[in-house]
């Protein structure tokens, strides 16, 4: 027996694929040179399927996007954690930094699309730049929100205990 989201979904993806139907291949409201019919995009799928796209099989491709993927995000996390503990630590560099990310930050990723293809050109590189923004910004306010979020007393008992520095980073910021 299928639940009622179930249904509810099926019938939602039934009446997107009619609509899609009628609009391109029973009314030809819409010409198939812009939207093609739902016959003609299975024939496409089956081709790329089975014999590939630009020179690669699908698996290439995604296996190619997945390590895009990893590469904008190692990036971005090898960056903003840091700049957002760092942020969070000393005063002084927040209000070096602060007033220049909160100009980025509500900059949505796909706004940088332009000027990624503008400085990195059409290659893997601009897209490692839209990745690595998207997830810069999260990484550095999360880092520097948690280490505004320690309380006080754990840090001044450390500094009062004589804890060295690298120490205090090491076992009471970064984690």
């Amino acid at each position: 027996m299928i639940g009622r989201r179930a249904q509810i979904g099926l019938a939602t993806v039934a009446a997107v694929a009619l609509l899609w139907w009628l609009l391109t291949s029973a009314t030809g409201l819409v010409s198939s040179a812009r939207f093609p019919s739902p016959a003609e995009f299975g024939v496409s799928l089956q081709q790329i399927l089975s014999r590939g796209y630009a020179g690669a099989g699908l698996a290439q491709h995604a296996l190619h996007s997945l390590k895009l993927v990893a590469m904008g995000f190692a990036v971005a996390i090898a960056t903003g954690i840091p700049l957002g503990l760092w942020m969070g630590w000393d005063r002084r560099v927040e209000a070096l930094v602060n007033p220049i990310f909160l100009i980025i930050r509500p900059i949505p990723p796909l706004a940088w699309i332009p000027l990624a293809i503008l400085w990195l050109g059409l290659g893997d590189a601009a897209k490692i730049m839209v990745i690595w923004f998207a997830a810069f910004v999260p990484s550095v306010i999360n880092a520097f929100a948690g280490v505004r979020n320690i309380d006080r007393p754990v840090i001044e008992a450390a500094r009062m205990l004589g804890t060295p520095r690298w120490r205090m980073v090491r076992e009471i910021i970064a984690p």
